[in-house]
């Protein structure tokens, strides 16, 4: 799961409050190897943020996406592999 910023600095935030990661975990609703990797990454780090770059590459360019979209609704029995081959036959 991935955490928002603003879970990272409640994490952090009771952490130095004095809680324990546990507490912290049960209460925003986290496993405690969760809270525990947050605040160590917070630590590491020094921010909040993640980093740029992080993730996947993505497969497909906006412009592929809008006619995967506009192909799906125009027939909407196509299959994902006749939506492929039609989006290679195009681009």
């Amino acid at each position: 799961m991935d955490t928002s910023s603003e879970q990272v600095a409640q994490i952090v935030a009771l952490v130095r409050e004095g809680l324990d990661q546990r507490t912290i975990a049960r209460n925003l609703n986290l496993n405690q190897s969760t809270a525990s990797r947050v605040y160590r990454r917070f630590l590491n780090r020094g921010s909040y943020e993640k980093r740029p770059g992080s993730g996947r590459t993505r497969a497909t360019t906006n412009r592929n996406d809008r006619f995967i979209v506009s192909t799906s609704l125009r027939n909407r029995f196509l299959t994902s592999v006749n939506i492929k081959t039609e989006l290679s036959e195009v681009r």
